[in-house]
């Protein structure tokens, strides 16, 4: 790759330079690149020290409940009569909450969710708080903080501790009684008992129990009250649910198994299961015991109740299927069912009442309001509410880019993001999610950013923020506006291009009114075909760094020739890319080495095996997967030169690599620890990298659907404006590349006037200084805006010019500010200055990539 050092202006671009009478000699003679490099060296060394730029993934894009099934909720405060506030803990099998790793047992602190350390090997099945302020966790794993705890484990505030030996299978309930003894029960086996009491060292078997624990609770007057699938216990018959007075066990008896307890108000007590009579009365699911008798609760559950609460004002809470109610969660309040407020949706497995004064939920639970989560929530006598902001995409995710700002739009199916109703495209400015309008219609399939920051989405709809726009329409920053008459069939691929072009690619035979088979150009203001277009559905759209076309799909001829999947338009005609590929084409990227790589559906690319996934070097296809096990939905080049890959893959060429994968030149990895879903697209820019699909985590890090790998040291191009209007109009530079080490940085440059040369000006300071005190041919308000350390001579074509350079793939560059900026200098027939004018500038600040 060329450095900085290497780009020296040819004798000949020095000749027509000095043809120009520009009229000082600093613009007479052009500076060299290796001054420029080591005016680079020299600043970056003397200002900076070698910059720390490890990646993140941003955090809080996931769920702000667990990615898994919550089984117990308790409230505990981490230190007494301290200042820290009463947090609310979670036990179940998951691996993350709110987006942090957390394994089976999380804590919330009024602010995020936070681990326990490491967390347990296997779920967390039950939850409680000793009297001296310890966290207590049982269930099914054998290891706890990384050491061994078999089932049961304390928390002493800084690590898990065991408990004795713990237990030999798993525990399904723990419970502390009013005079602080624990107690245990489960499927386990301690001597002849499933039930056991801990001694401060030791857990001893506590009455013979002939089957399993479930649930367990303590009654007001302290009494014990033990439910599972037992039928004896303590040496008498009481089917799955009896009660311990302190000295004896007592009967009470039901039919099928007891799985939830809770104790009421008054003395009482209300239990949940599989039963349909309990203590001799018909009660399907649920009943209440009043310390001498069972009642029925209306016509109970249709199913399984697995958690029962109470309300402060005595009123039940359960779990479980009520006849015409739409909840998973409801209120008895007497004489009859009611969902709290909206209702949930899943099933409920703890319900505690919290010290607030409401109650807290957890299972496997979703809200039909947007932005509540999944797992748990909390009533508060009038709402469901999420513990935190929600920010996750609750829905499938299609494409992604860079808004330019540090943060991105998405587009897909999904309805919800964070706590808004979005319908589809949504923006994450960074902090916040931000509906579009009222959204779309129908799905988004693709977007892309133009030049003037305005967004354009493409897809299957016909309206979007109430406005007709026929599968495509342009974002402004406050309203929706279709792109003319749109396309009359589906859009699936959008490419940006400078001066704010866009290439669209779909299923559509005609747009804006003009005949367009499968490809089409806005300019900004209409449409127009690119020759005779492919002839079947195009997926995949690209451009080269030369401004080539690449466009790729299910086609088999482009422009009227044959064409396999996958072709180039060169501004005139298409041509096939050799034999093409065997099968459709879903993504494109070009790549700095010239070349093109190509992932989809394909088993052969040029005749050669390649599955899904191939490069065409300009000449020839080159292989780049004889085993992909998947399917490959996009690609990007990373700015490293690596190619980075998408789908639904396991693995490629052998290597074991869930969903997002690179390749260094030689083999293929699985890009930072992969995605547990699917990759659906991908975007780079000068802050790292963007990502769409249907996936929980990615690299370990909870974010449903999108997912934001962060650069600490970003590569920025900030544009400085200019009153100039040159001979044909402002000329308008714009970034095609950012800054990054190691890369090539790129602009374009558009709006020449024709007999015109470009001069690219780079500095390493910024300044303002009127052309007019340089020569009196200076057009008004045109103005020098970067000093002038290195500059190159730039033939315009079709009124653009094109520019870039490498940068070292040194970290001590990272910070370096540049600026960048076009002089025109207009010519006339006789090669004599006519004019000099000038674009705007970009202020750039070089940067590493994660």
């Amino acid at each position: 790759m060329a450095t900085l050092a290497d780009r020296a202006v040819t004798p000949s671009g020095r000749d027509v330079v000095r043809g120009i009478q520009w009229g000082v000699p600093m613009l007479a003679e052009l500076s060299s690149w290796r001054l420029l490099t080591r005016l680079l060296v020299t600043w970056s060394l003397s200002t900076a020290t070698v910059a720390q730029c490890d990646p993140t993934w941003l955090q809080g894009l996931g769920s702000l409940g667990a990615d898994g099934q919550i089984n117990a909720v308790v409230e505990w405060d981490p230190d007494g009569a301290g200042p820290l506030p009463l947090q609310t803990v979670i036990g179940g099998n998951f691996e993350h909450a709110g987006g942090n790793a957390a394994n089976h047992v999380a804590r919330w602190d009024g602010t995020a969710w936070r681990a326990f350390g490491t967390g347990m090997n296997d779920n967390v099945l039950a939850l409680t708080v000793l009297q001296t302020g310890e966290l207590v966790a049982a269930g099914e794993f054998t290891t706890a903080g990384g050491a061994p705890a078999n089932r049961v484990a304390r928390w002493d505030g800084v690590q898990w501790q065991p408990m004795g030996a713990g237990f030999n299978n798993l525990v399904k309930s723990v419970v502390v009684s009013p005079a602080g003894q624990l107690f245990a029960g489960g499927f386990f086996t301690l001597g002849n008992s499933r039930l056991a009491e801990w001694d401060g060292t030791n857990w001893q078997p506590f009455g013979a129990v002939g089957g399993s624990v479930d649930a367990m609770t303590f009654l007001s007057n302290g009494d014990l009250i033990v439910g599972g699938g037992f039928n004896t216990i303590g040496g008498i018959g009481s089917p799955r649910i009896a009660r311990w007075d302190g000295t004896a066990w007592h009967a009470i008896g039901a039919t099928q198994n007891v799985l939830a307890l809770a104790p009421l108000p008054g003395g009482g007590m209300v239990a949940g299961g599989f039963f349909l009579s309990i203590g001799g009365v018909v009660a399907n699911r649920v009943a209440s015991f009043d310390g001498t008798t069972w009642s029925a609760l209306g016509a109970g559950s249709l199913s399984t109740v697995a958690a029962v609460g109470t309300l402060p004002s005595g009123d039940i809470v359960a779990g479980g299927a009520y006849s015409g109610i739409s909840s998973a969660v409801v209120r008895w309040g007497g004489s009859g069912w009611t969902a709290l407020g909206s209702g949930l949706q899943g099933t409920a497995r703890s319900i505690i009442h919290n010290a607030s004064g409401g109650i807290t939920v957890g299972g496997s639970l979703v809200s039909p309001l947007p932005g509540n989560v999944r797992g748990i929530t909390q009533w508060d006598g009038a709402t469901w509410s999420p513990f935190g902001t929600p920010r996750e995409v609750t829905g499938e995710a299609n494409a992604i880019c860079s808004d330019g700002q540090g943060g991105f739009y998405a587009g897909g199916r999904f309805r919800e993001a964070g706590a808004l109703t979005v319908d589809r495209v949504a923006h994450w400015d960074g902090t916040a999610w931000q509906a579009l309008g009222s959204g779309a219609a129908s799905t988004v399939n693709a977007v892309a950013r133009l030049s003037n920051g305005d967004l354009v989405a493409g897809g299957f709809f016909t309206t979007i923020g109430g406005v007709a726009a026929n599968r495509i329409a342009r974002w402004d920053g406050a309203t929706w506006s279709a792109l003319g008459s749109g396309c009359n069939g589906t859009v699936y691929g959008l490419h940006a291009l400078p001066g704010g072009r866009l290439i669209v690619v779909g299923q559509f035979s005609n747009a804006g009114g003009v005949a367009a088979s499968n490809v089409a150009l806005w300019d900004g203001a209409a449409w127009s075909a690119l020759g005779a277009g492919v002839s079947s559905v195009a997926f995949a759209v690209a451009a080269s760094a030369n401004g080539d076309i690449y466009v790729g799909g299910a086609f088999t001829t482009a422009g009227g020739g044959p064409a396999a999947r996958v072709a180039r338009w060169n501004g005139i005609s298409w041509s096939p890319l050799g034999a093409g590929v065997n099968s459709t084409v879903r993504a494109l990227t070009p790549l700095a080495s010239g070349g093109i790589a190509a992932g989809g559906f394909f088993s052969m690319a040029g005749g050669a095996l390649a599955r899904g996934l191939a490069i065409w070097d300009g000449s020839a296809w080159q292989s780049l997967s004889t085993n992909t096990n998947g399917l490959v939905y996009a690609l990007a080049e990373l700015p490293n030169g690596e190619l980075l890959a998408g789908g639904t893959f396991q693995s490629i060429n052998g290597v074991s690599i869930d969903s997002l994968a690179t390749w260094d030149g030689v083999a293929w990895s699985a890009y930072q620890g992969g995605a547990d879903g699917e990759v659906n697209g991908l975007a780079v820019d000068g802050r790292g990298l963007l990502v769409a699909g249907t996936f929980e985590t990615i690299a370990g890090v909870g974010s449903s659907n999108v997912a934001q790998l962060q650069a600490p040291c970003a590569a920025t191009a900030t544009e400085v404006a200019t009153a100039c209007v040159g001979p044909a109009g402002p000329l308008l530079l714009e970034t095609v590349a950012p800054p990054w080490t190691g890369d090539v940085f790129a602009s374009t440059c558009s709006g020449f006037a024709p007999l015109s040369l470009g001069l690219a000006l780079v500095g390493l300071l910024p300044q303002n200084q009127p052309l007019a005190a340089i020569s009196p041919l200076a057009l008004p308000n045109c103005d020098l805006l970067s000093s002038n350390e290195a500059s190159v001579l730039v033939l315009p074509a079709g009124g653009s010019a094109g520019y870039q350079f490498a940068i070292p793939n040194d970290l001590a560059f990272v910070g370096v500010a540049l600026w960048h900026q076009f002089v025109q200098a207009e010519l006339d027939a006789q090669s004599q200055l006519v004019s000099l004018s000038s674009s705007n500038a970009l202020g750039l600040v070089i940067g590493a990539f994660p």
